[in-house]
């Protein structure tokens, strides 16, 4: 930011920043809190409910069954307590990532949720769940996501990591080397997939390159070798320095580790039923708040007809592509892909056995391929990458951008599967194209817990200008 132009906090820069930033955290809100409605549905239960175009989908007018009962109008899911979490730690810690501080929030949460929201942990995944239980998580976060990793064959490229890091695309917006190694550290805590690395950094570069607004621009700060070489920092060591950062060796698997199970933690268990208070609480706010959850899922019926056969969900009218976002999005893509192979023990010459899933899931012309309520692939860290690409790519009129907003949204949510982290992600993205001023002012007025939201993403956006100094 030049001191000529405008002074940290104040300008029109300053404004141009704030916007962004802020379009970016409620696109994410919003995304999670509407794509609820559809959540785990196919695209013909999203159809039959909502209408061919989604006209009935809104905050307050969520279908009333046993999972989205366990949430209240307007509330958003585990996606955005993820993200809020993250952005509260590097907060607390001045603006660095510090894992372990990340690491035992997030714990703290997934035994009880937030006390200020009355808001308990629902909706933990199964990879964070094994993760959060393993024996070293607290201590060594990252050693913990590979060791669970490892013992399931290395094939676990679950969405809960991309889900959360859009808040980091902001916070260093001005040094890509910077904003690529808190993408690859965020995401370790909980997941060690290449796939899942390469979805947070693809989601967190582009945040960063909007804000800076230089993708004519050519920016390759981050070698090929480096994104293949797993070599980030020690777990305790947040970050501190815009150099890359050096392990002295791998994580190896811990021989006397069992293999974990999905059902192990809990707190896992806890989400899906959600009909008691946390073990040894003797808060009388919390059993309140999950005697009031339980109840509410009793009260509710399970009602959930299937669409009738022969009456296929009609396809969405999505706007047209934008082809010079497009290509910026394939310029992010193809200069990060190296990170595919991020746990190679050596630099191959052939490409990273996941390399043809770019052009299948990241840069597909179609939402349809993508198949996002299909039985299989249900919350594959990939499939969120290419449906929240996707809907980055589409057309916004600068005359209308609420209601092209609202349109791309819509039609995502739409498709259904794992709509809430589909949308958050996209949210994000699209949010930050069009700023918080671009949003659908009946969507953010209907945002449950926005002005505690509001807050924490104030924090963030003074910690940001203020590193423009």
């Amino acid at each position: 930011m030049s001191a000529t132009t405008s002074t940290p906090h104040t300008g029109p820069e300053a404004d141009r920043l704030r916007d962004k930033i802020k379009g970016c955290i409620y696109g994410a809100a919003l995304g999670d809190a509407l794509g609820l409605a559809t959540e785990f549905m196919t695209r013909q239960d999203a159809y039959r409910i909502y209408g061919a175009n989604g006209e009935k989908l809104a905050l307050d007018n969520m279908h009333a069954d046993r999972h989205r009962c366990k949430w209240e109008k307007g509330d958003w899911t585990d996606d955005t307590d993820h993200l809020v979490i993250l952005l509260c730690s590097v907060l607390a810690t001045g603006g660095e990532l510090d894992q372990r501080d990340f690491a035992r929030r997030l714990k703290k949460w997934a035994g009880t949720g937030f006390l200020t929201l009355e808001k308990a942990a629902l909706g933990i995944g199964a990879t964070v769940g094994m993760v959060l239980s393993h024996k070293n998580f607290e201590t060594d976060p990252v050693g913990a996501a590979y060791d669970v990793w490892n013992h399931k064959d290395r094939n676990l490229a679950a969405n809960g990591a991309v889900m959360r890091t859009a808040v980091l695309g902001c916070l260093d917006y001005q040094h890509e080397t910077k904003v690529f190694w808190n993408a690859v550290n965020a995401c370790r805590i909980t997941h060690a997939d290449p796939r899942c690395i390469f979805s947070c950094v693809v989601v967190c570069v582009l945040i960063s390159r909007m804000l800076r607004g230089d993708f004519q621009k050519p920016w390759v700060p981050v070698t090929p070798e480096e994104q293949r070489a797993d070599k980030t920092p020690p777990a305790a060591q947040p970050i501190t320095s815009q150099k890359p950062y050096r392990l002295p060796e791998q994580y190896k698997p811990d021989p006397d580790s069992p293999p974990p199970s999905p059902k192990v933690s809990w707190t896992n268990l806890l989400a899906k039923l959600s009909l008691s208070p946390p073990p040894h609480s003797e808060d009388r706010r919390w059993r309140a708040i999950y005697d009031r959850l339980a109840e509410r899922i009793k009260a509710t019926p399970m009602s959930f007809e299937k669409h009738p056969a022969g009456e296929p969900a009609p396809p969405f009218a999505f706007p047209p592509t934008d082809p010079q976002l497009f290509e910026d999005v394939r310029a992010v893509v193809e200069a990060y892909k190296p990170c595919l192979d991020f746990h190679a023990t050596e630099i191959h010459s052939q490409p990273s056995p996941h390399e043809d899933l770019i052009t299948t899931h990241c840069l597909t012309p179609s939402i349809a391929p993508l198949n996002l309520s299909g039985p299989a692939g249900i919350g594959y860290t990939l499939k969120c990458l290419g449906a929240a690409l996707f809907c980055h790519t589409r057309t916004i009129s600068p005359s209308q951008p609420a209601e092209d907003f609202k349109k791309i949204m819509t039609g995502l949510i739409m498709e259904a599967g794992d709509a809430d982290t589909n949308a958050a992600v996209a949210g994000a993205l699209v949010g930050c194209r069009v700023g918080f001023s671009g949003l659908p002012g009946e969507w953010v007025a209907g945002l449950k817990h926005r002005e505690w939201l509001e807050e924490r993403v104030e924090a963030l956006v003074e910690l940001v200008l203020g590193r423009g100094r």
